[in-house]
């Protein structure tokens, strides 16, 4: 109810202290233990604690990694959360390396490739956020043709990209 009112620091305080003591009764890897883990991270998350949720997202990607395997998607997605807090903590850098070694390792799993080329594009607009515009055209330039070729010229991404493009002096 908190979170659905947008109150999202009382809710955290009080999911926390569920999270305690339902760790102390089940142990961390019970199932509504954990959703009560994911819960808190997300609303850490929404209201704007990165400090906070970071670890949180990392410690619950290193848990889920170790019994459902590194390519789940709720470990892929706890690993992109991570790097989001970062992000928006200001170390661009950190979220960057993140990113990079999340997105190597979702090419090497196999993952659909409309996450991939979300991911890519998450990079290439961070990296233009920070300021690395070299960068940020190569990582734009490499992924415009293949938005092109699975989406078509037309959609919103594919144009998004080649204005930005064009804003670089790159078109």
């Amino acid at each position: 109810m908190l979170k659905a009112e947008s109150r999202f620091k009382q809710a955290a305080e009080v999911l926390a202290e569920e999270v305690e003591a339902a760790v102390h009764a089940y142990g961390q890897d019970h199932s509504e233990v954990l959703d009560l883990r994911i819960e808190l991270a997300d609303v850490l998350f929404l209201g704007g604690d990165y400090r906070g949720a970071a670890p949180r997202f990392r410690r619950l990607a290193a848990d889920l990694a170790g019994s459902r395997g590194e390519d789940d998607d709720l470990v892929l997605r706890f690993r992109v959360m991570e790097a989001n807090c970062h992000a928006a903590l200001g170390d661009t850098a950190r979220a960057l390396d993140q990113l990079g070694r999340l997105l190597a390792d979702e090419e090497r799993f196999g993952v659909d490739e409309d996450r991939i080329l979300e991911l890519r594009h998450r990079i290439g607009l961070l990296e233009l956020g920070s300021g690395d515009r070299a960068r940020a055209t190569r990582t734009l330039r490499a992924l415009l043709p293949d938005l092109e070729r699975r989406y078509g010229p037309r959609h919103p991404n594919v144009v998004k990209v080649r204005e930005i493009l064009d804003d670089l002096g790159d078109r």
